[in-house]
């Protein structure tokens, strides 16, 4: 029943234009906010009101080239190994 009334009289405030109030402290204010620079394993990312700059973009990006590019090898590795066994069965003369 509380929770009904509550977003009733949320509801009957913005109909009435008036503004809504919450009891929120600074802190979780400012928790909320995204920071200036994140160090991370793949350098400082820096952020402007938390948009990445260019430069941290960009390292983003790289890496995720990189990490897309291992990750086409590694799984790649397997089927050119076992096209490998199978040539090698084809020169002894087994047949597949």
């Amino acid at each position: 029943m509380k929770r009904v009334f509550s977003a009733v009289a949320g509801i009957s405030m913005l109909a009435l234009g008036l503004p809504a109030l919450a009891q929120v402290s600074d802190e979780t204010v400012k928790s909320l906010g995204a920071p200036d620079s994140v160090d991370t394993r793949i350098g400082t990312l820096t952020f402007k009101d938390g948009v990445p700059s260019t430069e941290s973009s960009q390292t983003v990006f790289d890496t995720l080239d990189f990490t897309n590019a291992l990750s086409v090898y590694n799984n790649s590795f397997r089927g050119a190994s076992a096209l490998a066994i199978v040539k090698g069965f084809e020169g002894v003369g087994a047949g597949v």
